[in-house]
């Protein structure tokens, strides 16, 4: 129906193959994006493709895959592995929680948890995301000071959750951080 979407999400542990052959071969990856981009045309789906290995070769052709094909999906690696490419993409205000993770694995409509794994995050995309997580009844300030005010007094009263990245519980968002992604000063010198 109009409006509907399929998620569909593929875990995995290495290349595609064919049927009773344990290798890949350049023709096996060739039809499984061709079979992605079918699935694709013929479906409303968001895809994702959560890896399951640790594989250089095969988290390399994965990765490819989200960065050069235009398709409605999303690679995933283990919690703390997306912790750290989201660190590293400059997301590095966020705590990346399992249960932010379990999101992504099962697929989502929200367009920015795709992102974080692959840059930073700007001002309003930063302001939309950290409303959802603070679960704040009341708005947010659009002002990026008082904003990042705001959210210093929710993190500080807010439940600490567990940052895969750090292994440990601690605020929803790195304050400090947060201000400098926002430009208001106070976060480019933070070390975690």
């Amino acid at each position: 129906n109009e409006g509907q979407y399929v998620f569909f999400t593929i875990a995995t542990d290495g290349m595609p193959t064919a049927p009773n052959s344990g290798d890949s071969t350049d023709q096996d990856q060739r039809d499984f994006v061709k079979a992605l981009r079918d699935l694709c045309m013929d479906t409303p789906v968001q895809l994702v493709i959560r890896l399951c290995t640790d594989d250089d070769k095969t988290v390399d052709f994965y990765n490819k895959l989200d960065e050069e094909l235009e398709l409605p999906l999303d690679i995933l690696d283990d919690i703390c592995g997306e912790a750290k490419e989201i660190y590293d993409n400059g997301n590095r205000w966020l705590a990346y929680t399992p249960l932010m993770h379990k999101i992504r694995e099962a697929g989502s409509m929200f367009k920015l948890l795709d992102l974080l794994d692959e840059r930073a995050l700007v001002g309003p995309e930063i302001q939309r995301l950290v409303t959802l997580l603070s679960g704040s009844p009341n708005p947010l300030p659009t002002d990026s000071k008082q904003f990042c005010e705001a959210v210093a007094q929710l993190a500080e009263t807010s439940k600490p959750v567990f940052d895969a990245r750090l292994k440990r519980n601690g605020p929803f968002v790195n304050v400090p951080q947060l201000r400098g992604a926002m430009g208001v000063g106070g976060g480019c010198c933070t070390v975690m």
